[in-house]
């Protein structure tokens, strides 16, 4: 029985990989992604788990073939699956408490797991999640380029969306930074508990919902939209709706190799990109709508 057991998955891959295979672990349902200190044959060590009773475990064949999808848009890609194996659920809890630290994911925001202390310095905000879900911890580079983007705008006393909530981490930082009014929208209700559950710990007020095609009336002054290019075009007319004239909007989870899909896409929309924040393989956009752009 693999009730009490998870699927560990171990991979060791070149550096301009661990951002693009740790996404994909985290996209399907993993209990999240360590980086090990350790090396493998000079490449770094990725390990994430899957819980099979609530998404579908990987095969070795899957895995390589999703990379070898990739590989083209990478100078000198490299990576061996090392382990697909079964461990006791509470090693997978072991191990995200070994590697789970405070962690400044930006000038301001500090994020700590609940089990961890940590004594707040003038100027900065602490956000406390407790990572039961493969995401939205900040060690994502997606994550903390929305902070980021967060920290450029004037949240306070605005009305804010969080498209594709996950954790819940970008609307508590919403909340911390003064918005009014804020909404948290997800299609998985595993999300949305896991949500509720942050929002709380923060002791933030936000409003969540589970839907895949929200739009939000009225609509608001700020979107964040941390989704991958298929999401974001597939949503795009709901994000519209859901964003006033004259309001921002937030684009994240693009890969940079993929970049000018995007921009492609975007160049007949209402949205003006005016800033971006690059990483090493995500780049995410700022956007204003047009007040009188297309719908």
């Amino acid at each position: 029985m693999l009730n009490d057991k998870y699927q560990k998955i171990s991979i060791a891959c070149s550096d301009d990989l661990i951002e693009i295979i740790s996404d994909y672990l985290m996209n399907k349902n993993t209990g999240g992604v360590i980086t090990e200190d350790k090396k493998h044959n000079d490449l770094t060590v990725l390990t994430s788990y899957i819980n099979p009773q609530q998404a579908k475990t990987l095969t070795k064949d899957e895995i390589e073939k999703y990379i070898e999808s990739i590989k083209a848009n990478f100078a000198n890609p490299c990576y061996t699956i090392i382990a697909l194996d079964y461990i006791q659920a509470e090693d997978w809890l072991a191990g995200w408490k070994k590697t789970f630290v405070p962690l400044h994911v930006t000038s301001k925001f500090v994020v700590r797991p609940t089990w961890e202390s940590y004594k707040i310095q003038p100027g900065e905000i602490e956000i406390i999640i407790d990572p039961k879900m493969a995401f939205g911890t900040g060690h994502h580079e997606t994550t903390a380029q929305c902070l980021q983007a967060l920290e450029r705008m004037n949240i306070m006393g605005k009305r804010v969306l969080d498209y594709g909530c996950g954790s819940g981490i970008l609307a508590i930082a919403a909340y911390k930074l003064g918005a009014d009014k804020i909404i948290g929208c997800d299609i998985d209700s595993e999300a949305i508990e896991c949500a509720r559950e942050n929002i709380a710990l923060n002791r933030a007020k936000v409003d969540l919902i589970e839907s895949g095609n929200y739009i939000a009336d009225p609509p608001c002054d700020i979107i964040a939209a941390n989704l991958t290019v298929d999401q974001i075009k597939a949503v795009f007319k709901e994000l519209n709706k859901s964003l006033k004239s004259g309001g921002q909007i937030i684009f994240s989870g693009i890969p940079i190799f993929d970049k000018e899909r995007f921009l492609t896409f975007m160049f007949d929309k209402p949205c003006v990109i005016y800033d971006e924040l690059s990483g090493t393989e995500w780049i995410s956009y700022i956007a204003t709508k047009e007040s009188h752009g297309r719908n």
